[in-house]
């Protein structure tokens, strides 16, 4: 595991993570300073009940952004830096290389996410919400597994293809996820091509939608669901059959 050890060390220095976790944590802290004045249909958003779902979109769409930012450079530049030709003279399978430094992506990437759930238990404790101590462990894996189909599927894409193109697919994927039920309501009333085009879109794009809402109603009291996380692991196995079947050429 030397490998991934050591890219996590230098992911730690990026100053990416700093930045965007900076400004995530900042928002977090003003939503819950009561002197934010959010609102939603001209309803003002005070209410533990309705700021914890919004909290939690929050921190689950930046913790997949995230994701994003800190996986989609780390393989290509490896080879860049012709890194690679050590790993080969000590006998190394591509597939034990390329899986450790998507290890090292999902591993900073969930860091990262525990640092914006530590505010959220901050933000529990000052709202008098302690009981949700309890549960924040299963809502943080729970969200941890959108944060790790994005940070996977970023770092097989960057195998194959340049930085640009996996970028797009990769935000293309995450928005898709998000707005999962919104675009399930417009093919529902599109019809047509445009219709059979979204659902084919949302046969593909994992609902990372309900991730975070599955966290967020178990915070609140309510259950897991057991079909959500299996279908999250599955996803998750299926991609990373990609780190065997993609292959890079050293340059």
């Amino acid at each position: 595991m030397e490998i991934m050890i050591t890219a996590v060390k230098e992911k730690v220095r990026r100053k990416e993570l700093y930045i965007i976790g900076g400004i995530a944590v900042l928002l977090l802290f003003f939503l819950s300073s009561g002197e934010s004045s959010l609102s939603i249909n001209g309803k003002m958003i005070t209410d533990f009940s309705m700021m914890l779902p919004v909290f939690m979109t929050i921190i689950h769409f930046v913790s997949c952004m995230l994701a994003i930012v800190l996986s989609i450079g780390t393989i290509g530049k490896e080879y860049e830096r012709k890194t690679s030709h050590l790993i080969w003279i000590r006998g190394m399978s591509q597939l034990k290389y390329h899986g450790q430094l998507a290890l090292s992506n999902l591993a900073v990437s969930l860091l990262a996410q525990a640092v914006f759930f530590a505010v959220l238990g901050i933000f529990c404790i000052g709202q008098g919400q302690t009981v949700c101590l309890m549960r924040i462990v299963p809502a943080y894996l729970m969200v941890g597994l959108s944060t790790g189909m994005i940070s996977l599927l970023t770092s097989v894409l960057s195998i194959v293809l340049p930085e640009f193109a996996v970028g797009v697919i990769s935000t293309s994927v995450l928005t898709g996820g998000v707005f999962h039920g919104l675009l399930e309501i417009a093919a529902g009333t599109v019809g047509g091509a445009s219709g059979k085009v979204l659902n084919y879109m949302l046969s593909v794009v994992p609902d990372l939608n309900g991730n975070a809402k599955a966290a967020s109603d178990f915070l609140m009291g309510g259950f897991l669901s057991i079909h959500l996380i299996l279908k999250g692991l599955l996803v998750i196995y299926l991609i990373s059959w990609f780190l065997l079947i993609f292959k890079k050429k050293e340059a």
